[in-house]
């Protein structure tokens, strides 16, 4: 099932959607984890972004791979049903991370349009067409600051508004919160490794996917670390 809200009333001013963004993050941040956070505000970001569906990804396995960590939209949605996607040209998600630009695409489902923006890039149907989605129109932002930390992905289906320059301007303000809160969340839970990262002993990204890769396992930044170093060693 879908959420059935979709832009049917006016567009919310710049200075009404900057106001409602700001209440959702001040919600964001008073939350113990950012998936609990989304499934709090998830219905309230689909209303102010005027969309379908979004989905939050999150940069995983050492800056390979994307981690969805939250569907806004979709009802059917578990989390215990992993979706990754690697860092390639092959997928509007996985080019974005990729490429680290926004895209905005009108007709996902016109070829000429993805090739258009790289050669390589496509749509694949299958999991939107097991749903029943007409989906059409999509823009996707990197979520990052210094380095890469995910990618923000907003849906319309066919027959709803197209996405124009201001849905693309305000996709990254909502990403730039994303961001805002990925590295919080981070960055609480350096510790001691803040201090190798300002000796230059490790870079922020290499903490980064450190750190995002021990959230998700339930393991210790310094255990992944260690795992890392080692992996490196043997090539």
């Amino acid at each position: 099932m879908i959420v059935q809200g979709i832009r049917g009333r006016e567009r919310l001013s710049e200075e009404q959607f900057l106001a409602r963004l700001k209440a959702i993050y001040q919600i964001i941040r008073q939350s113990k984890t950012l998936e609990v956070a989304l499934e709090t505000v998830g219905e309230g970001l689909l209303d102010i972004l005027g969309v379908r569906l979004f989905t939050v990804y999150q940069c995983v396995e050492n800056g390979k791979e994307l981690l969805a960590i939250y569907r806004g939209g979709d009802t059917e949605y578990n989390s215990s049903n992993e979706i990754r996607v690697h860092f390639s040209a092959t997928s509007v998600a996985g080019y974005v991370a990729l490429s680290q630009r926004s895209i905005l695409i009108n007709d996902v489902n016109d070829t000429s349009e993805l090739v258009d923006i790289h050669p390589r890039l496509q749509f694949d149907r299958r999991f939107s067409d097991e749903r029943g989605w007409p989906i059409k129109p999509m823009i996707a932002v990197p979520i990052k600051d210094e380095v890469m930390l995910g990618v923000l992905q907003l849906i319309n289906f066919e027959g709803d508004p197209s996405f124009d320059s201001s849905d693309l301007k305000r996709a990254a303000f909502a990403s730039q919160m994303l961001a805002r809160q990925f590295r919080e969340s981070l960055q609480s839970n350096g510790g001691p490794f803040d201090q190798l990262v300002k000796q230059g002993s490790l870079s922020s990204r290499e903490l980064a996917d450190a750190q995002a890769n021990a959230s998700l396992r339930g393991a210790s930044v310094s255990s992944v670390l260690m795992e890392t170093i080692a992996s490196q060693h043997r090539l």
